[in-house]
C-alpha cells in the first residue's frame, strides 16, 4: 500500500510490524469511499434489523466487550 500511496511508513519500535499512517492520498480516498459505504451498511444491516433488534445487538455487543474487559483485568491476556 505504501508503493500506491495512501499510507507511508514511520519509524516503529516495534521491529516485528510496521508502523503506517495515512498520507493525504489516503484520506481523500476514504472520504470519498464513506458515503456509498455507510449507504451501502445502512441498506444491508440497520435497515434490516431494525430499531427492536439492532438494540438487542448492541447490547449483545457491551456484554460480550465487559467479559472482554473482565477477562483482561483477571488474566492479561486475550
Amino acid at each position: 500500500m505504501a508503493q500506491r500511496g495512501p499510507v507511508e511508513r514511520v519509524e516503529s519500535n516495534d521491529r516485528r510490524c510496521p508502523d503506517v499512517r495515512l498520507t493525504d492520498k489516503g484520506y481523500a480516498a476514504i472520504n470519498k469511499t464513506v458515503p456509498e459505504h455507510t449507504e451501502m451498511v445502512h441498506a444491508l444491516f440497520v435497515d434490516v434489523l431494525g430499531p427492536e433488534r439492532l438494540a438487542g445487538f448492541a447490547q449483545a455487543c457491551a456484554d460480550v466487550l465487559r467479559a472482554l474487559d473482565e477477562h483482561r483485568e483477571r488474566d492479561r491476556s486475550l
